[in-house]
């Protein structure tokens, strides 16, 4: 069986109490082959440094563990907005759709996400 999780959070996104480091050897020890690790953008909105640090740390955790890690970010879909910030994304990169509003309907939703 293989087990892939594609929205995982860190502390990096303040949802977790685990660390990236804490969360890829909890996957791993549940016998996860993936993980998408898709964090917040707002946390590294006003920090492009620590953004920098992210990437690094799961680029140094991926040769550590014969896991598949994804760096990614989670946008919120809004009824009025989308948290979209394109320069974020670099490379090797998931980016996670996830709706935070009720959206009046499906049609409507899929207008705003693709």
């Amino acid at each position: 069986m293989f087990l892939h999780n594609l929205h995982v959070h860190t502390t990096y996104s303040m949802d977790s109490v685990m660390d990236l480091t804490e969360t890829v050897h909890a996957l791993k020890k549940l016998g996860y082959k993936t993980a998408a690790i898709t964090e917040h953008k707002y946390h590294f909105m006003h920090d492009p440094v620590q953004y920098e640090q992210y990437l690094l740390a799961i680029k140094g955790l991926q040769k550590k563990t014969p896991m598949t890690l994804l760096p990614g970010m989670e946008i919120c879909v809004l009824k009025d907005d989308i948290d979209w910030a394109p320069h974020f994304v670099k490379g090797k990169f998931m980016v996670l759709a996830s709706v935070h509003e009720k959206m009046e309907s499906q049609e409507e939703f899929l207008k705003r996400t693709i």
